[in-house]
């Protein structure tokens, strides 16, 4: 009689289903994603590992057990596309966003350069002014000779 169940017989569908209801939920912020993604990789080897066990000695496994595995197998494969294509997504996102808010940032940067520059000529202008105000007394000393 076949009464045993394979190692990743409840975890597997567990995973999947828990890695493809995290990216639903938490897909506003994406921040969840990565370890969505990482429970569905992990679902997705023990459920192998246990496919290959239950190839190797079927005689000493339950059959629906394997029929387990194998949803769990399929969920945790939904699972990397789905988050995998989310990441992809953002990325894109982040990239092209990224771009906008640089030629931004260069957009103002050049209009606090040029802000600046006209600042130090009119520094430079009064500094001159005052230069030339300063030039037009003259100073002498009193040199005195001893004989």
């Amino acid at each position: 009689m076949n009464v045993n169940k394979l190692s990743a017989d409840p975890i597997s569908m567990v995973l999947g289903i828990v890695s493809i209801v995290v990216l639903f939920l938490g897909c506003c912020c994406g921040l969840l994603v990565i370890p969505a993604l990482a429970m569905s990789i992990v679902g997705l080897v023990m459920a192998n590992n246990s496919l290959k066990e239950y190839i190797t000695h079927p005689e000493d496994f339950n059959p629906k057990s394997k029929n387990n595995v194998s949803i769990g197998k399929t969920l945790c494969i939904v699972g990397v596309a789905l988050n995998s294509v989310y990441i992809l997504v953002i990325s894109i996102y982040f990239i092209i966003y990224g771009t906008l808010i640089s030629d931004g940032f260069k957009e103002n940067f050049k209009n606090i350069n040029y802000i600046n520059k006209e600042i130090q000529y009119e520094t430079d202008k009064d500094s001159m002014n005052y230069e030339m105000n300063q030039s037009d007394t003259i100073v002498t000393d009193t040199i005195i000779t001893i004989e």
